[in-house]
């Protein structure tokens, strides 16, 4: 059993990193991978605390969750396998941040919208940021439709349809916070790990695997039916990319059954 998709409490998870590898090893999991957003402070506390490390007999592979631009759209990129102290890790503005979910939090409420109550963004942990935790409020709140309309559903569309566009009263200019696609490939090739396109939206994705030298897609996951992961696996091989297999567990991880596939 492998489990490539793992959350601390710093963002948004429930365990801390010693939870983690303790109910790893209870569960017998053969290989997992620690990834937290923009972070992998997970990776230097137990370069801090190697005795920790001791509380998971399997293989830990190095990996984080990444944001890349391309295009005025944002790209979600997984990295696995890099080195820890040579991958760039852009440090999140945590007022910067707030300010952003302020803004958010006036906007809805001048459209008499609910949010939870006293939202913050130290609710979600650390390292969040301010529409991951302004979305999550309101689909949990069910709150979205007079805005959005009823078929809103993802984090990717409000930052592409509200937050990076001009004429949205959710727009918000945080001037240059995020880097290019290819900055942040290269940047992972060059910590010597691979790169996967995640949460892919199939009418762009053959524009940025042809584009990019991503290594691989995320292929199966619960943002995408059959018919889709069908045509992912069809491009994977097409483009000789890996395949990166997810399904959702019970445990606000993912369960990858088979971790890597090249078809060339």
């Amino acid at each position: 059993m492998v489990d490539l998709r793992i959350h601390t409490a710093d963002c948004g998870g429930s365990l801390d990193v010693r939870e983690i590898l303790t109910k790893a090893e209870k569960l017998k999991l053969d290989v997992i991978s620690i990834t937290d957003f923009n972070s992998v402070d997970a990776y230097l506390y137990l370069m801090c605390n190697p005795r920790d490390r001791l509380l998971y007999s399997g293989k830990l592979i190095s990996g984080v969750e990444l944001l890349g631009f391309d295009e005025g759209n944002i790209v979600e990129i997984l990295a696995y396998g890099f080195d820890v102290k040579k991958l760039f890790i852009d440090k999140i503005d945590s007022f910067l941040q707030k300010e952003i979910l302020k803004h958010f939090i006036r906007v809805c409420k001048s459209n008499k919208i609910i949010l939870d109550e006293n939202l913050d963004i130290s609710d979600y942990g650390r390292n969040s940021i301010a529409y991951y935790v302004f979305i999550n409020s309101l689909l949990r709140n069910n709150s979205y439709s007079s805005l959005f309309g009823k078929d809103f559903d993802s984090l990717r569309t409000f930052f592409n349809q509200e937050y990076t566009n001009y004429c949205s009263s959710f727009y918000f200019d945080s001037g240059e916070s995020y880097r290019s696609v290819e900055s942040v490939i290269d940047d992972i090739h060059v910590a010597g790990g691979l790169s996967f396109v995640m949460n892919p939206d199939c009418n762009s994705i053959e524009s940025l695997i042809s584009r990019f030298d991503f290594d691989g897609i995320e292929c199966v996951s619960n943002h995408v039916d059959i018919e889709e992961q069908r045509y992912l696996k069809y491009l994977c091989m097409r483009y000789g990319k890996y395949i990166l297999d997810e399904t959702e567990s019970n445990l606000w991880v993912s369960s990858i059954d088979n971790v890597l596939k090249l078809y060339k």
